[in-house]
């Protein structure tokens, strides 16, 4: 789509927000404690457009692509394991990709034939990667034959019902592949529905698209799922013959990158999320969409097959070019915040101190996931860092709230609730023993779980008083829970659990972080003991008050900020006062932003702004267009 270019004076940029107020409202800029907890200083703003960090050198987005495709021409398919093979046919591309065209249609045609498409349980991954893989390759002289086009119509034909799909990236890729499909056969062929009302699911793509950039996606910062809706949104813009789910399908892939790149930490996911199954993790546990578009260290071989991101090396969508200087930018610390402010209210900060990344959520209703009011997979905050790209380099604590047994570290609860001042982060976990009806039995786990990477550079146990002191070498990180606890080791894991006294978990825990370059020390044990010296002084005065209906945390972060948390049953707002001010009101779509930094602005919604020094971008979403205006 051609993007419209207007001089720094031209009408409709002159609508733009002033820079230094970053997009949000003038109401919200009006409240000490906001402008304290989630910003830096507006003042860096301009400055930090001049300091990105560089993307590294010597590769590129073809050069990545290529790693993706070479590797995954070569996966193994698992024939005995559904998963392995319901999404066969983006390792067909690979093979069509790398002139293998023969092992391509074997497997095209053994996928085919290895499972009819009506017999899955999520038949909407089969549905998406046969029709994205169709509709790239249908028409290049000496890929499909005759009889492998036939098989392909016959196979998507077979699927007589409408669809069973339950999660959003299912629906996704149930609208994609329907609409390509019906586009491609009409319905004398396709009898698939993704529902009675929307055969095709065109109406509810579109409505997304709506949703998403105005309110938020709900699982932009899944790692486990994201990659799904990228591909599927892609498939649309690369192959969709209406015009209109194009144009939308292209700026809502803008719109999802920019806020990945806002997100992004050298390999890391810098944010919280309600879907990830490596709530602990390395920094080449990126999925390979990320890598691909944004470069960092290469994934592991099991990110790398990751099926959907072939779809993304051979598309000629490129993110948009602000994209690549937004996620390389941590010579500052600035802090992001941004909102899913659709169905359910939440709330998301990350400060980003150059080495290392402090976020966490805020919600209200809790309700984070279909099946209770609590959510398998959720990540409620975490501290990252950058480390060798094999090494976990993550630190959670949480109630979990596992769907499975073998997964433990998994998911958290309504009961777990915090509070975030840039470096500083306060939790309170108030949980009754007696497993609430809502929660399987499988997933109910009355207890507080830390989780840490073993083998810090450095560490300081003093956990019979409750306190943790460890350094990574990216950042030390400082431990203070109001019961004391022991640390084992699991695998390449320390761990620790607090169990409940009587009828009731209730426990609270400070976490402070910091650079160590920020204290005196020539070794890091030397710099650990210091920082532990002045974190020791603050944990001393720590007050949790268990009295009374809802308990109380009081504590003054170690750069002097008072913080108060006072613990809420779902359905209220949890009591969060920083520098003596309450936090804007969650409930509140105009107190928060949709998404802010230091370079991307958008109110709930609104119109977002780019800003960087090739000048300014504003995505009008109302009209569905692109207004730029150059450096000058």
């Amino acid at each position: 789509m051609s993007r419209l270019s207007y001089s720094r004076h031209a009408s409709g940029l002159e609508r733009l927000p002033p820079a230094t107020h970053h997009g949000i409202s003038p109401m919200l800029l009006n409240v000490p404690s906001f402008r304290a907890v989630l910003f830096v200083s507006f003042a860096l703003s301009t400055l930090l457009t001049n300091v990105f960090t560089a993307e590294p050198t010597g590769e590129t987005f073809k050069d990545r692509a290529a790693v993706i495709l070479q590797k995954q021409a070569e996966s193994p398919i698992d024939w005995s394991y559904e998963n392995s093979y319901k999404m066969a046919h983006f390792v067909v591309q690979a093979n069509f990709a790398e002139g293998n065209v023969e092992r391509g249609r074997q497997v095209a045609a053994r996928a085919m034939k290895r499972r009819p498409l009506v017999d899955y349980y999520d038949a909407e991954f089969p549905l998406w990667s046969t029709m994205d893989c169709f509709m790239r390759w249908k028409d290049v002289p000496g890929v499909y034959t005759a009889e492998l086009k036939q098989k392909t119509r016959d196979y998507v034909a077979a699927a007589k019902e409408p669809s069973d799909a339950t999660t959003y990236n299912h629906h996704w890729l149930l609208a994609a592949g329907l609409i390509l499909a019906y586009q491609q056969w009409g319905d004398e062929v396709v009898s698939y529905r993704f529902s009675d009302e929307d055969v095709t699911g065109k109406q509810w793509a579109l409505e997304q698209f709506e949703r998403i950039v105005h309110r938020g996606h709900p699982e932009t910062l899944a790692d486990t799922y994201s990659h799904l809706e990228i591909g599927a949104i892609l498939s649309l813009l690369n192959f969709c013959d209406d015009p209109e789910i194009k144009k939308r399908a292209r700026l809502t892939l803008d719109w999802i990158m920019l806020h990945r790149a806002s997100y992004f930490f050298n390999g890391h996911t810098a944010g919280p999320t309600r879907r990830t199954y490596e709530p602990i993790q390395s920094q080449n546990n990126v999925q390979s969409p990320n890598w691909l578009y944004f470069g960092g260290p290469e994934p592991d071989k099991a990110m790398l097959s990751r099926r959907p991101a072939v779809g993304c090396a051979l598309s000629a969508y490129r993110p948009p070019r602000a994209c690549a200087a937004i996620a390389w930018k941590h010579k500052y610390p600035f802090t992001v915040v941004s909102s899913l402010a659709e169905r359910r209210i939440e709330r998301l900060v990350s400060y980003f101190n150059r080495d290392y990344v402090l976020f966490s959520q805020y919600s209200k209703k809790n309700n984070l996931g279909p099946r209770s009011s609590h959510y398998h997979e959720c990540l409620g905050w975490a501290v990252r860092w950058n480390d060798a790209p094999d090494i976990p380099s993550t630190m959670i604590i949480k109630q979990p709230c596992p769907k499975y047994r073998r997964r433990p570290l998994l998911g958290d609860t309504e009961f777990h609730q915090v509070l975030q001042h840039e470096k500083t982060l306060v939790g309170i976990v108030n949980s009754p023993v007696e497993r609430p009806p809502e929660i399987e039995e499988i997933s109910w786990q009355p207890h507080l779980l830390g989780a840490c990477p073993a083998g810090p550079k450095a560490i300081i146990k003093k956990t019979g008083q409750g306190r943790l002191y460890l350094h990574y070498g990216a950042v030390m990180i400082g431990l203070h829970v109001t019961e004391p606890f022991k640390l084992s080791r699991h695998g390449k894991l320390l761990q620790f659990t607090i169990p409940a006294r009587g009828d009731r978990l209730s426990v609270a825990y400070a976490v402070e972080t910091a650079l160590p370059d920020d204290y005196e020390g020539i070794v890091a044990h030397e710099q650990l003991a210091n920082f532990a010296m002045q974190a020791d002084r603050r944990f001393d005065k720590l007050r949790y008050q268990t009295e009374g209906e809802f308990p109380e945390l009081t504590y003054t972060a170690i750069d002097a900020t008072p913080l108060r948390l006072g613990w809420r049953p779902k359905g209220i707002s949890s009591l969060r006062e920083i520098a003596g001010q309450p936090i804007p009101d969650i409930e509140d779509h105009s107190q928060w932003p949709l998404l802010d930094t230091p370079y991307v602005q958008q109110p709930v919604d609104g119109n977002l702004v780019v800003r960087t020094d090739d000048g300014v971008v504003v995505y009008d979403f109302e009209k569905w267009e692109v207004l730029r205006s150059h450096s000058e």
